[in-house]
């Protein structure tokens, strides 16, 4: 899946750039992980929203993670 496919269902997609790195513990076990962080802009509707659940659970499998976060709020345009 590439930003190409993700912008030609939604509307846009911004990979943002930056270096973060997260350390911690996971089954009492010192993680690394490499943070990227991708900024979708869309239309809040149904259809939207299940592709993106079906976009989460293939990359989260994909990338061999316990879980990918994501998170959706609405913006008000004055």
């Amino acid at each position: 899946m590439t930003v190409t496919h993700v912008s030609e269902h939604l509307l846009t997609m911004s990979p943002v750039q930056t270096t973060s790195r997260a350390f911690g513990t996971c089954l009492g076990v010192i993680v690394r992980d490499n943070l990227v962080k991708i900024v979708i802009d869309t239309p809040d509707s149904l259809s939207n929203r299940r592709w993106m659940k079906q976009y989460k659970d293939r990359w989260r499998s994909k990338l061999e993670q316990t879980e990918l976060w994501m998170v959706s709020y609405a913006v008000e345009v004055e």
